[in-house]
């Protein structure tokens, strides 16, 4: 019971960092920039700024995947529930299904 009441704590007092939603935002501009600098007309395997680009995108799931996770285990804290949205469930569940949607799509063409 302990253990969990102190993985709790941490995702709260991780989450109330000052400088954690101010990282959040930097991930979410270079994700923007990434995005915007994708060839979307050339295919992954013939460009590799599309295939550098591609595993950038996992970067970027991975962070999203642990903001979310740390998020609603922050909001079962009794002192935090304005901190979980359901904005961040839903963007980090669609950009995990995009990458493994691409990554199964990438296996088919070989």
């Amino acid at each position: 019971m302990y253990c969990l009441y102190s993985v709790r704590r941490f995702c709260h007092f991780v989450v109330n960092l000052r400088y954690f939603d101010l990282f959040i935002m930097i991930v979410i501009c270079a994700s923007s920039v990434a995005l915007a600098a994708e060839d979307p007309v050339v295919e992954i395997q013939r460009s590799y700024r599309n295939f550098v680009l591609n595993y950038f995108d996992y970067v970027f799931t991975g962070v999203f995947t642990i903001e979310m996770v740390l998020k609603v285990k922050a909001c079962l804290h009794r002192s935090c529930p304005a901190r979980c949205e359901r904005y961040d469930v839903v963007s980090a569940a669609t950009m995990f299904y995009t990458v493994y949607y691409h990554h199964h799509l990438q296996r088919r063409s070989r």
